[in-house]
């Protein structure tokens, strides 16, 4: 009998560690598991602050592309309107030449305002 009782003692010593033992393994488990999905979550949170990043960096580009763009045509414009005015003085001044010589000569032609 003494032995029996010291059997069953053993036995539920045996049974309290096991649980002891599996409990704590379910909480180093459940404390990896936690630290895994905190770890997803940062990396989820950092592709999609690059992924905003990315997207910022697109839009200034595509900005800074279409203001090259626009620098571009005006200075096209610019030209073109140089180039015109240009060409007006020089046609005024040709026509101030002949005006001046028809004055000088005191002869008026039509071909020669031509």
């Amino acid at each position: 009998m003494l032995i029996n009782n010291r059997h069953q003692k053993e036995s539920k010593l045996k049974l309290v560690a096991n649980h002891k033992n599996y409990s704590l393994k379910l909480k180093k488990e459940m404390e990896l598991i936690k630290r895994e999905e905190r770890l997803e979550n940062v990396q989820r949170i950092a592709k999609a602050n690059q992924y905003q990043k990315d997207l910022i960096k697109s839009k200034i580009a595509e900005q800074d592309q279409r203001g090259a763009s626009l620098k571009k045509e005006k200075e096209k414009m610019l030209e073109t309107r140089f180039t015109i005015r240009r060409k007006a003085d020089k046609q005024k001044k040709k026509l101030l030449d002949k005006v001046e010589q028809l004055k000088s000569t005191g002869k008026f032609n039509k071909e020669s305002m031509v």
